[in-house]
């Protein structure tokens, strides 16, 4: 399993090469990232990136530091005990 430090990398390293701001991003929490995204409105064309962490606690942390960078997130909508974190870029198809 990877740590939180090399799972903020990947997914910095997928959001700085789209050139888009953080704040052109959404992140949270899940336990069924497919569902999750469905909900939101993406599309095969639509950029996100996901990842399996060890922990809920590790997930809201990768969270929390994306926050703090500047991406957006609906914090009632993060499942409590999950242990996926996923970001996308938000489009005028998304529903946030």
């Amino acid at each position: 399993m990877k740590g939180t430090l090399e799972i903020l990398n990947d997914i910095e390293e997928y959001v700085l090469r789209t050139n888009d701001p953080y704040s052109a991003w959404h992140v949270g929490v899940t336990t069924d990232v497919v569902k999750r995204l469905a909900d939101r409105g993406l599309g095969s064309g639509d950029l996100y990136a996901h990842a399996v962490t060890s922990s809920s606690a590790q997930a809201r942390t990768v969270m929390r530091f994306l926050l703090y960078r500047g991406m957006i997130n609906d914090l009632e909508n993060c499942d409590q005990e999950a242990n996926n974190v996923y970001v996308y870029k938000k489009s005028v198809e998304t529903n946030s």
